[in-house]
C-alpha cells in the first residue's frame, strides 16, 4: 500500500493466476491525481485482481469500496488482503463478471463517486460498460470513470460522457471521463 493509513503494508498475490496487478508508480499516479476527493467516497474497482486499487482508496480515506473480481481464487485472496489489514467494514467483493456487476450494483441502489475499469488489456469491453452504465446509471452526480489501459490502444468515449483527462506512465496509460450533465 503506497498511501493512508496503511501505507508500506505488503497484500498478498498469487502466482500463476491471470492478473496483471496495476503498478505501484499508476497506483500513485492516480492517488495523486484523485488527491484529498477519496476522502469520504464511495470507490468501484472492477476487475479488482487483488484489491490493491480499492485497498488504497480505503487506506486514503474512501468510505466504501467494492470489489469486483470473477475469478473466486482471486476474490478469495482480496478477502484476505482485508483481513490481514484488520478491515472488517466499509466494501463488499463480487465474485461476478465486470460486466454483470453492473446490473447488480444498480439493483442495490449504490451510486460511486469512482469507478475504476483496469480489463485484461487483451479485452476492450468499455463500449459495452459505458453502455450497461447509461442502462443503469450507477455513477454519483459529478462522479469520474477512470480506465487503465495500454497505451497501444485507447478506448473511444461514448457520447454523453466527456474525456476530462488521459496521462501516460510508460506503456500504461489511465483516461479519466465524466458524464455529462443534461
Amino acid at each position: 500500500v503506497i498511501g493512508g493509513i496503511y501505507k508500506g503494508r505488503k497484500l498478498k498475490s498469487s502466482e500463476g493466476l491471470k492478473t496483471r496487478p496495476t503498478p505501484s508508480i499508476v497506483r500513485e499516479a492516480l492517488f495523486d491525481i484523485l488527491g484529498e476527493r477519496v476522502k469520504g467516497s464511495y470507490f468501484l474497482d472492477l476487475y479488482a485482481g487483488f484489491g490493491c486499487v480499492g485497498i488504497e482508496a480505503l487506506s486514503r480515506g474512501a468510505a466504501f469500496s467494492m470489489f469486483v473480481e470473477e475469478n473466486f481464487k482471486t476474490s478469495s485472496i482480496i478477502k484476505e488482503n482485508l483481513k490481514l489489514l484488520g478491515i472488517n467494514s466499509g466494501y463488499q467483493i463480487l465474485a461476478v463478471s465486470a460486466l454483470k456487476s453492473i446490473k447488480k450494483i444498480y439493483l442495490y441502489n449504490l451510486k460511486f463517486d469512482f469507478i475504476f475499469l483496469d480489463p485484461p488489456y487483451s479485452e476492450s469491453p468499455f463500449m459495452k460498460f459505458f453502455e450497461l452504465l447509461c442502462e443503469n446509471n450507477i455513477l454519483s452526480k459529478g462522479g469520474e470513470i477512470i480506465i487503465q489501459h495500454s497505451k497501444k490502444s485507447s478506448p473511444e468515449i461514448p457520447e454523453g460522457y466527456l474525456l476530462k483527462k488521459e496521462y501516460n506512465y510508460g506503456d500504461t496509460s489511465l483516461l479519466f471521463a465524466l458524464k455529462k450533465e443534461d
